[in-house]
């Protein structure tokens, strides 16, 4: 049996060059230095429900609140050592907001040879976030 390919998945994986860079990270990482991996995640408290149950041939009749609560987003990292830093927030995840927890709260908890592990969310990329990494070290 063999394994087919996803049509999704990446083609530079299997590139000779990426391949050598993936079995030497380990050499680039400082011996005291520690991983702090950083995710956000996102809850909504709208509580209504969207659909009913009824008996048969009966119809499920409610009514909902017209307000409706905005997303809550929790950013926040946890390092090797057992250190946490979060912010929560209300709505989405932007550049500005990720800089802002960056600076203020994530960055000072570090030392220069720490290493921030995120994943390949828009806003990491921004050149407002890129500059913020930069002006601490």
């Amino acid at each position: 049996m063999s394994i087919k390919r996803s049509p999704c998945m990446l083609r530079n994986r299997s590139v000779p060059d990426v391949q050598q860079k993936r079995k030497n990270w380990e050499q680039l990482i400082p011996e005291n230095a520690a991983n702090s991996f950083l995710d956000e995640s996102g809850v909504n408290t709208n509580m209504i429900r969207h659909y009913a149950r009824a008996r048969k041939e009966k119809r499920a009749i409610d009514s909902t609140p017209v307000n409706t609560p905005t997303n809550t987003t929790i950013l926040s990292s946890v390092c090797i050592t057992g250190e946490t830093a979060y912010t929560i927030y209300q709505c989405g995840t932007t550049a500005e907001r990720f800089a802002e927890y960056l600076s203020s709260t994530l960055l000072p908890t570090l030392s220069e040879t720490d290493i921030i592990v995120m994943d390949n969310m828009r806003s990491h990329h921004a050149k407002i976030v890129k500059d913020c990494k930069r002006a601490t070290g």
